[in-house]
């Protein structure tokens, strides 16, 4: 079997990703709070963190594959294994990202007020808008893709000639 020596950047992002699992471990936070908690799974929100941690990781270890294709895949397959397990724990329902946006909610709105936002999605309706939000977002995001091919080269020109009779550009 080849030893393969890991870059010292490699090196340093897996030893921050050690360290801020460590840090996790050794400060835990507080429980959040069960109506918050029910909330964010109610919403989406708790599966947002999972797939956040879930991109990170990829993006971490796309990273690691360009600048060092010499790795051997076994090696690839330790580094995602490890980030998918650290970014689970982290994006969890206990984990930190999950603390920071129970806390976020928790300071926008009273304890009433999610009591509030429980009952809505909790109803037929709150379970729709749920169901609907990611086609939602998806076609938004089509459109505002659209909105800019549409619109693109006119807003150019247009920020273009503001620069020109500032005397920014030629």
């Amino acid at each position: 079997m080849r030893r393969v020596r890991v870059p010292a950047a490699a090196a340093a992002v897996l030893l921050l990703l050690v360290r801020a699992a460590w840090a996790q471990a050794g400060a835990a936070a507080p429980p959040v709070d069960p109506d918050v908690q029910h909330l964010l799974e109610l919403t989406g929100n708790a599966k947002l963190g999972q797939m956040i941690g879930s991109m990170i990781s990829t993006q971490i270890l796309q990273q690691v594959q360009r600048q060092h294709p010499e790795f051997p895949a076994r090696a690839v397959d330790i580094i995602q294994t490890t980030l998918d397990e650290e970014m689970k724990i982290a994006f969890g329902p206990d984990g930190t990202f999950t603390h920071d946006i129970a806390a976020i909610w928790s300071k926008h709105f009273t304890h009433d007020e999610i009591l509030g936002l429980i009952a809505f999605y909790e109803t037929p309706l709150g379970k729709k808008v749920v169901e609907a939000a990611p086609a939602i977002a998806q076609e938004a995001m089509q459109r505002g893709i659209a909105w800019g091919q549409d619109n693109g080269p006119a807003l150019s020109k247009k920020v273009q000639d503001r620069l020109r009779a500032e005397g920014l550009i030629k």
